[in-house]
């Protein structure tokens, strides 16, 4: 999510760099076209425009007469320049949009990955990834690594799962192994609310063997939270830190400031004294043309951001869901330093776009399309299949954020000292069955009804 450093006609507009996933659009029974409500058409006229004038794919839109498609929803996804695009969305609640944009949530706290329970693929179990503090979640007692076997007493399944983790207050069923058998022991009554998701979980530092290292959990890039990474990050240089763990497996992307902000932090001090190219934008003819007659540069540049840690390495842990501006962070700071990636290969989004809303209010839908792809300063973009880590590792549920016994913390741990990583729990893989998915904080997802991920 990029707060806007542009001024582009139209439309009010916020422009963002974060990943987005395939969904399933509500059917519904066709209309005939004389029976098409006005409004449906005002809707549909929205799209048109802006898809026309914004996507960076407008050149590849099939031509469709927008009075005559009863379904808006159906209709913008007709327009997407698909399997290329992944990520645009569209949806009926701006606000709630904007809101999560600034941390605001209606949620119940807990993001968590959902694992078959075997090879069979037939029951499907979730194991807790993070908790955000002072959420339902947190005041339940949830924690990483809590594994749940059912929702409202009904066994996870491929049919049921979407349906029940969309419910905006549901009873969590927690298991426990006893041996090799997974056995209920509680159960959680969970509800959502609004909170405010700070996505900067944890920070802290670790000695070892006289080393004093960094360590960050970062979730979103939030630009209304950069003057509290600027306070973070000088806390910890005034600890001594002189080796740094970024961990941004669970980061999906955020604003391009915010990104700006931290790589400035991160990136060795004469590049931000240079004000070096971090990351250069790509867009269609139109945008192009008018940032062109408008003098405005399409470049991302280094700048002070009150503190600076002065390192040469950077260690980043990542994983499927790492995307959008924690790729654009690494790519970006590659050709300056040493960055260590470790853990799972990335999500492969190499492209930011803007939130596109009505400027006279006339109905509360917005657009998020694609609008450009990133390239950094020596040209590297277009990665759609993700980033490949430098030392490949896999997520270790059952271990705190930042403890050394940690699987992807260990490894990092072991690049820096030398030392052989502790030994961590058994694999995932060999306890459970495939990894299925993981889902970004729960939430009830009936104010976007772009309900449904796919598998």
């Amino acid at each position: 999510m990029i707060l806007m450093r542009r001024i582009i006609p139209l439309s009010f507009i916020l422009a963002i760099l974060v990943a987005g996933c395939k969904k399933e659009y509500i059917t519904t029974k066709p209309v005939p076209e004389d029976k098409i409500p006005s409004g449906v058409i005002e809707i549909n006229k929205f799209i048109h425009d802006n898809m026309d004038y914004y996507y960076l794919w407008n050149k590849q839109m099939p031509e469709l007469d927008y009075t005559k498609q009863p379904n808006s929803f159906k209709y913008f996804d007709t327009l997407l320049y698909k399997p290329t695009d992944r990520w645009s969305f569209i949806t009926d609640d701006y606000e709630a949009l904007i809101n999560s944009y600034q941390g605001i949530e209606v949620s119940m706290g807990h993001s968590f990955s959902l694992f078959w329970k075997d090879e069979t693929h037939t029951e499907i179990i979730g194991i807790i990834e993070f908790v955000y503090p002072n959420s339902p979640a947190a005041e339940a007692g949830l924690k990483r690594g809590d594994i749940f076997s059912a929702i409202d007493g009904m066994e996870l399944n491929a049919d049921n799962y979407n349906y029940l983790l969309n419910e905006a207050s549901y009873t969590l069923t927690i298991a426990e192994f006893s041996g090799d058998v997974l056995t209920p022991v509680k159960e959680v009554d969970l509800t959502a609310r609004q909170i405010t998701e700070n996505p900067i979980l944890r920070y802290d530092t670790l000695k070892i063997d006289g080393a004093t290292i960094g360590y960050m959990v970062y979730k979103n890039f939030l630009a209304n939270y950069n003057d509290s990474l600027t306070s973070a990050f000088t806390w910890l240089k005034n600890a001594g830190v002189t080796e740094m763990i970024l961990d941004l497996r669970y980061n999906n992307g955020g604003y391009i400031t915010a990104m700006q902000h931290l790589s400035s932090i991160l990136a060795p001090i004469q590049q931000v004294e240079n004000k070096s190219v971090i990351i250069e934008d790509q867009y269609n003819e139109n945008l192009t043309q008018y940032y062109t007659q408008e003098g405005v540069s399409m470049k991302t540049f280094f700048k002070n951001a009150g503190t600076n840690l002065g390192l040469s390495t950077l260690y980043i842990l990542t994983g499927q869901n790492t995307a959008s501006a924690s790729e654009a962070l690494i790519i970006g700071l590659a050709p300056y330093m040493n960055v260590v990636t470790i853990g799972g290969q990335t999500h492969g989004k190499y492209t930011g776009a803007l939130v596109i809303s009505d400027p006279e209010k006339k109905h509360n839908w917005a657009i998020q399309p694609i609008v450009s792809k990133y390239a950094n300063s020596v040209g590297y973009t277009d990665f759609p299949d993700g980033l490949t880590p430098t030392i490949a590792g896999e997520d270790d549920l059952f271990h705190k954020l930042g403890s050394p016994k940690e699987g992807l913390m260990a490894l990092a741990l072991e690049q820096i000292t030398g030392t052989a990583a502790v030994a961590v729990t058994k694999s995932l893989k060999l306890r459970f069955g495939s990894h299925l998915k993981s889902y970004d904080s729960n939430r009830p997802r009936k104010d976007i009804p772009l309900l449904k991920d796919t598998l």
